[in-house]
């Protein structure tokens, strides 16, 4: 381990610390495969039941680190990783531990990304977030931003990038509102309606006083606008899929039981 990622265990607690802070713990592709490794690790580790991310005092991610890119060759600096290896793209979901994000300082680009994988976020006065990428002309790095971001604050909280790469409320008039006592909203999927021909015909709103809902649970549906999106679908494809194996083994294994 170098020592820009560190993981030290007390009491159950996995402290994951980032420690460039000349950098302002910019991420070389070098540390970020060495943090996704750590991650996975802290996740394996029966020592550990909670993880807590944070970065020297003045610091968390500034992202990824510009430098690292413009002076390493891609062949050396190697890629984050293929798009079936889920766990190189959102390892904090990944490691099956609660995870707490502790930010005192810039969390900028890769390291808001951070924040957003995170289970529970605790911020100082220094702590600054950023998703910086429209400067660039790119969309979030992993689609957490886009993704979890506007599931865990509410869509009334829900944020937009601005034509100058600034951020700015939906609803400013929800600043002050936790996400919490909002009225839950729910997402179109879009892919099914049911109706009477004749309505159908007559051009009738599908949303209307008299329309019922199917509700869908959110890890049974995607819907597809973006190759972001039909990305997602693919995760969740496969993991419908190991579901259903363990299901049928478990079946399987039932019967093989019975006397």
């Amino acid at each position: 381990m170098t020592p820009h990622i560190r993981l030290e265990v007390d009491a159950g607690i996995g402290l994951l610390t980032i420690d460039r802070p000349e950098k302002k713990n910019a991420m070389s592709y070098a540390m970020l495969g060495e943090f996704i490794d750590t991650v996975a690790a802290a996740g394996a580790d029966e020592r550990i039941r909670v993880i807590i991310l944070t970065g020297v005092p003045g610091a968390f991610c500034a992202g990824t680190d510009l430098a690292d890119l413009a002076t390493i060759p891609g062949g050396e600096r190697g890629v984050r990783g293929r798009a079936d290896e889920e766990h190189r793209w959102w390892p904090l979901i990944a490691c099956g531990k609660p995870v707490i994000a502790a930010i005192d300082g810039p969390a900028v680009g890769m390291g808001a990304e951070f924040t957003s994988q995170c289970d529970l976020r605790i911020a100082t006065p220094r702590a600054r977030f950023a998703w910086n990428f429209v400067h660039r002309g790119l969309v979030p790095d992993t689609g957490a931003g886009s993704w979890l971001l506007p599931r865990q604050i509410g869509i009334q909280r829900a944020l937009r990038l601005t034509p100058d790469g600034r951020v700015a409320m939906f609803q400013p008039e929800h600043f002050t509102t936790r996400s919490q006592d909002l009225e839950e909203a729910w997402h179109d999927a879009g892919q099914f309606y049911w109706g009477r021909v004749e309505a159908w015909q007559a051009g009738t709103p599908i949303f209307t006083r008299r329309a019922v809902p199917v509700r869908l649970p959110r890890h049974r549906v995607q819907d597809i606008d973006t190759p972001e999106d039909w990305h997602r679908a693919e995760w969740l494809f496969k993991a419908w899929q190991a579901e259903t194996q363990v299901d049928r083994q478990a079946v399987h294994e039932g019967r093989e039981g019975q006397p």
